[in-house]
């Protein structure tokens, strides 16, 4: 079975090809081929764009418990290969000048940008993981054509690996997820996509028991880019378990002169 290297399955899961589409169900090759070409382009594309972004990040002990919660909303302008990162609001006040500087500095959103076609993803575990070279590691099948929010698709799909061992994070990750998303047959768009582990990772002292992420697409005036990235885990330390849960939002495009 061939594998998909589906670049688009990244934070800037940005897809736009003008003009492209299918005149018929295409083959995994074609599919993989168009979604490429769509990524390189959809990259490029951010930088095009002033926006918003909006960030969620919350907590829970091992009973559903709150225990940390914190909402913030930046304002973002293309600058420089980058982007100007302003704090607007956080937990629905103005923030000071210090919190600005210091959430500017930190540029998380720049990072990403740059670092696209890796996709570094944190985990519980302490260890970086580069994400897209994991899910082009993987096994894609096309599963038929659907319709998300009215736009007709492509399914794919990929199964976890029946093997199991402990090895590197990496390694147990590239074995113990599943995946499957939606392009849209007109322009390899990435509409949804979803992955989750099958079974607990381990580190000890840690213990990653789920992980699950999800994208979602949205047409803006030159193409697509991404709305919204969901990112829930549970993991224990030593027995005791958490759970969190942090979002990402993306709205409000304003295209650049």
């Amino acid at each position: 079975m061939k594998t998909l290297p589906i670049r688009a399955l990244t934070l800037a899961a940005a897809m736009t090809i003008a003009g492209a589409g299918f005149a018929e169900s295409p083959d995994l090759a074609t599919l993989s081929e168009c979604s490429d070409r769509a990524w390189a382009e959809g990259i490029a594309a951010w930088a095009d764009y002033a926006f918003d972004r909006h960030v969620t990040r919350r907590s829970l002990d091992n009973k559903g418990k709150e225990t940390f919660r914190q909402e913030m909303r930046f304002r973002l302008t293309p600058k420089g290969g980058a982007f100007d990162e302003r704090l607007v609001e956080i937990d629905g006040r103005q923030p000071t000048a210090k919190e600005v500087a210091e959430h500017r500095d930190k540029a998380r959103f720049s990072k990403h940008y740059q670092q696209a076609e890796e996709l570094e993803l944190d985990n519980p575990l302490g260890e970086n993981l580069a994400l897209l070279p994991l899910l082009r590691e993987q096994d894609y099948r096309i599963t038929g054509e659907g319709e998300v929010d009215g736009v007709p698709c492509t399914r794919v799909e990929f199964d976890a690996r029946s093997e199991t061992g402990r090895g590197s994070v990496r390694e147990q990750m590239l074995r113990a997820v599943k995946g499957s998303g939606c392009f849209s047959a007109d322009g390899c768009h990435l509409l949804v996509f979803d992955m989750e582990t099958v079974r607990p990772l381990k580190e000890s002292p840690l213990k990653l028991e789920r992980l699950h992420l999800s994208f979602a697409g949205q047409p803006v005036e030159h193409g697509w880019l991404l709305e919204s990235v969901e990112v829930d885990s549970d993991f224990s330390v030593l027995g005791k378990s958490f759970r969190k849960l942090n979002s990402y939002a993306y709205s409000n495009f304003r295209h650049q002169p």
